[in-house]
């Protein structure tokens, strides 16, 4: 009998080799030429350590003096310490060149970016590796001299666009002038902002001449409104670029390139109006209103029933007579530059992105009026019943401004206007004794508006002094003859006065004689030994 016997064999598992995830490290570099010359060979040593004995590439990144980026790069199967150069060519401007940064990359694809702020960025993120170093990168910058690098921005000195409105399906044209000193461009680029906010570009690119055209087949998927003309860039044979902004400033690629940050140009004069048939000229607005001021009229008015369409760009006040006009986005203006004195009317026209309105009916007529410039008003003399006040009025203007005054008696806090005391001195009468005065002067000139100041309030009038005469008597000193009393001229005037007799016993006793009170006097029997 046959007995087949089998045998079994059981294979071991393979070893399954670990993932690298450790990233190189940048021990050392050097730049052998400083300054190099453009056409000369700038070799760099590097040394690195990496657990997998080899490095796939090593990239060295350098800004130029103008803030241009410049690569220096060996790749491949490369040692862990090695070199790697690079002739200088003749677009790497003069100046220091600052290495930025340097790229470690290990056969596993691990990459350590070692930066000059000390940092090192790992890629993958959680690679196993450091993030901070103390290299200096600045050890490796390096100048270079003697290079014939354009390193000017062109300028742009105009532009303007042929149709607006334009049809979708016309050809735009655009027109521009620069300068440079290459003699030529590599690109000039208009960037336009539509009605909805989307972005469109006419570009024209190749050797292309300083002065010369653009031009573009609006499609129909350009919206209907104004495009605006956000910037333009213009690019020369060398590369560099001046990027003109609609706020007046110029960008410049490379940042440190020689060239002007800013300039005068209105990149609106480029704006143009896409209309495929259904957008019109606005309505005109209703009558606006008119408020006159000093030498202006401020205007306001609603905005129209019916703005065909389009936004309203715009209004335009214009006033009659002289014409004056004011352009404005707003639904009011301030119109100046009007003469005072002048009776003025006003109309507004409303502008969209395919025109203007008729003129609206007229305002109400206005008159501006300049304003005065009032003195300082002062009152001057004694506070006392008899006494007169004068006021200064002060040094007003401009011109001559007649004047007029009122003057008015104060008491408790309640001001009464003295009837008639219209003059610039006033004379205190019994009337305002205990009372404070004051005045108000107004100044009035023909083409300006009436002003008026009033004076501080005086003290308080106090009563007058009167200056007695001390009277006489005349008559026969006889029963039954009358005596008559001279009371002589008391003052101020006028002076009420009143009598009182009285008898003078010999022994000097005064006793008043009753109901003895007008001026006469008759002598009865009772004065026997009496006088006075």
């Amino acid at each position: 009998m046959l007995v087949l016997l089998g045998a079994f064999f059981v294979t071991p598992p393979r070893a399954i080799a670990a993932a690298d995830v450790t990233t190189p490290v940048l021990n050392s570099f050097s730049a052998d030429l400083s300054p190099v010359t453009p056409g000369q060979i700038q070799t760099l040593h590097y040394s690195a350590s990496d657990d997998s004995g080899a490095l796939s590439q090593v990239l060295f990144i350098y800004s130029d003096s103008l803030g241009g980026q410049h690569q220096i790069a060996r790749s491949g199967g490369i040692p862990l310490t090695g070199t790697l150069t690079q002739t200088i060519p003749t677009t790497w401007p003069n100046g220091t060149s600052t290495l930025d940064s340097v790229y470690v990359t290990d056969a596993g694809g691990n990459v350590a970016i070692y930066r000059a702020n000390g940092s090192i960025q790992k890629v993958p993120t959680n690679a196993v590796g450091p993030t901070s170093h103390t290299l200096d990168l600045s050890t490796a910058n390096f100048t270079v001299d003697g290079s014939s690098a354009d390193v000017t921005t062109p300028v742009l000195n105009s532009f303007s666009a042929d149709l607006s409105p334009v049809t979708p399906g016309q050809i735009q044209t655009l027109h521009y002038s620069a300068s440079d000193d290459s003699g030529a461009l590599s690109q000039v680029l208009f960037i336009y902002s539509d009605s909805l906010g989307g972005q469109h570009q006419i570009a024209r690119s190749g050797g292309i001449p300083l002065t010369g055209t653009l031009t573009q087949t609006i499609p129909t998927t350009w919206p209907n409104g104004t495009s605006t003309l956000d910037s333009v860039y213009v690019t020369d044979a060398g590369g560099n670029v001046a990027i003109y902004r609609a706020n007046g400033s110029i960008q410049k690629v490379p940042t440190n390139a020689v060239g002007p940050t800013s300039h005068t140009l209105d990149l609106s004069t480029a704006n143009f109006t896409v209309n495929d048939g259904s957008l019109h000229v606005p309505a005109k607005p209703d009558a606006p209103s008119a408020t006159a001021g000093d030498g202006s009229a401020t205007v306001s008015w609603n905005p129209p029933t019916n703005d065909g369409g389009a936004p309203i760009a715009s209004y335009t006040v214009v006033s009659i007579p002289d014409g004056v006009t004011v352009k404005t986005r707003g639904t009011s203006a301030t119109v100046a530059g009007l003469r005072n004195g002048v009776a003025y009317q006003f109309t507004v026209i409303a502008s969209n992105a395919v025109g203007s309105s008729s003129p609206s009916d007229t305002s109400t007529a206005v008159t501006p009026l300049g304003t005065l410039s009032p003195g300082t008003v002062t009152v001057s003399g004694t506070t006392k019943v008899g006494s007169s006040l004068s006021v200064d009025p002060g040094t007003w203007g401009p011109g001559s401004v007649a004047l007029s005054y009122q003057w008015s008696r104060v008491v408790g806090g309640i001001s009464t206007v003295v009837a008639g005391a219209k003059g610039s001195t006033y004379a205190l009468s019994p009337a305002d004794a205990g009372a404070q005065l004051k005045v108000v002067v107004t100044g009035s000139e023909s083409g300006y508006t009436t002003a008026d100041r009033e004076s501080a309030l005086t003290s308080a009038v106090a009563y007058g002094t009167l200056v007695p005469v001390t009277p006489k008597v005349s008559g026969s000193v006889k029963v039954g003859y009358t005596l008559t009393a001279t009371p002589g001229a008391w003052g101020p005037a006028p002076v009420s006065l009143t009598y009182q007799w009285y008898r003078v016993s010999s022994a000097g006793a005064v006793t008043p004689i009753s109901g003895a009170r007008s001026e006469e006097r008759r002598v009865g029997k009772e004065c026997k030994s009496a006088w006075r």
